[in-house]
């Protein structure tokens, strides 16, 4: 079977990627690399680098018979949905619809939405059910509201079976510094690098923690288990963000805490209800807190470990690497080597041209043309122009220095002609004179 994951390159993707391929699935991933990386999957997979509301995603649809698309790609940040509220929107709901329109055109069988907590808002009646109130406080909440009703109607007007997963705070591997639940992820970085945490608020705010693994076992029995409707995709626990850093505190010593003030758009208490998915799909969330943050941590522990070597490497190989090579590298990384490259190859054409010049066999090959022909080939119509112009330039200096020549050497020859007799003359004088 083939199964689409929207930004599959991501976080929470690559993992949901990883599940589906050990079930035998055959995976697509459509991604702008705007946030994903391409090195969280290593397996054999398809993909395409596009924007989910992107036109050109009609072709992939198109060209391949998915049987189940997981919509994953979307802004995540509460943040930046506040600062720029336009592009939040255009993302999660523009491109999610092109998503549902293209997945009801082409006949796919199972559609998965990722939503999230976020829709509640600060309700503070917890654990919350799928019946709750919606409320949301950011434009983000908004959106994954909105997802939902989409998600819905899509159902309704054109039969594809969708199913809509409110995520609690995902953390794990893999997880950047910012968006939605980042909170491990910043506080992982920042202790690996020896600095201190940063908590906005008291740290009395709790969180309903749920492992990657977790989620993306859940994504694919809900498939399994063809799910609809909404549900609660979540541990059903609460976590303090202080407990947050005690746990962390027993992998590795904290350095320090600054708290500071709360942030907009933040929720004070969030814990889901997941009675219903647990029914429904046969699933359990198999990670506790404990097991969770220590695979995280040891995953961070090592990505950083290994950007250090590789920053002391570069550092060492800089310091020993003689000054052309060291000059050969800032040109390649300022983007000026073909420049370089095609002014070295003009140098050469002039030579070769201006030897040809005087020689008998200046007619029988224009180096300039081939010089042109070789860089066009070589560097393509942009390099090719320039050295079009740079031979134009030398065609014309050869003409004026050409055409010099032949009239100084044109007056040198007449004033010889013109002195020819006198010079006779005072020859015949100093032979009779002898």
């Amino acid at each position: 079977m083939n199964v689409l994951i929207t930004g599959g390159y991501g976080f929470i993707g690559s993992h949901v990627a990883e599940e589906f391929y050990k079930e035998g699935y055959r995976i697509f991933i459509i991604d702008n690399l705007s946030s994903g990386n391409s090195r969280n999957i290593r397996f054999k997979h398809s993909f395409y680098k596009l924007d989910i509301k992107d036109d050109k995603c009609r072709e992939v649809f198109k060209n391949n018979k998915f049987d189940v698309v997981i919509h994953l790609a979307a802004q995540i940040n509460v943040t930046n949905s506040l600062e720029d509220p336009y592009s939040d929107a255009s993302s999660n709901i523009l491109g999610l619809i092109n998503m549902l329109k293209l997945s009801a055109q082409y006949g796919v069988k199972k559609f998965v939405f990722a939503s999230s907590a976020a829709v509640y808002g600060n309700n503070g009646k917890i654990p919350l059910k799928e019946d709750a109130a919606i409320n949301p406080l950011s434009p983000y909440g908004i959106s994954k509201a909105a997802g939902e009703l989409y998600c819905k109607k899509w159902n309704e007007l054109y039969g594809l079976n969708t199913v809509c997963l409110r995520f609690s705070n995902v953390y794990g591997p893999r997880q950047s510094t910012t968006g939605e639940g980042g909170v491990v992820s910043i506080f992982m970085e920042r202790a690996a690098m020896e600095k201190e945490l940063v908590v906005f608020g008291d740290g009395n705010q709790t969180r309903d923690f749920i492992y990657v693994k977790d989620v993306a076992g859940a994504i694919f029995k809900s498939v399994k288990k063809n799910a609809a409707g909404v549900l609660n995709l979540s541990t059903q626990s609460e976590t303090s963000i202080n407990e947050l850093i005690e746990e962390l505190r027993c992998l590795k010593p904290i350095k320090g805490i600054c708290y500071k003030g709360i942030r907009e758009g933040d929720i004070k208490n969030s814990c889901l209800d997941n009675t219903k998915i647990k029914q429904e799909l046969d699933w359990e969330p198999r990670y506790s807190m404990t097991e969770g943050l220590k695979s995280t941590y040891e995953w961070y522990e090592n990505y950083y470990r290994n950007i250090r070597k590789h920053k002391a490497n570069q550092e060492g190989s800089t310091a020993s690497t003689p000054v052309l090579k060291r000059i050969t590298g800032l040109i390649k990384k300022s983007g000026l080597l073909s420049w370089t490259e095609n002014l070295v190859l003009f140098i050469l054409t002039c030579c070769m041209t201006i030897i040809a010049q005087n020689a008998s066999n200046y007619y029988l090959l224009d180096y300039k043309l081939i010089y042109i022909v070789l860089v066009g080939i070589i560097y393509g119509i942009r390099q090719a122009v320039l050295s079009s112009l740079l031979s134009c330039g030398l065609y014309i200096y050869l003409y004026i220095e050409k055409k010099d020549f032949d009239t100084a050497n044109l007056s040198r020859k007449s004033k010889i002609k013109q002195n020819t007799p006198r010079y006779a003359a005072i020859l015949g004088n100093i032979k009779g004179h002898f």
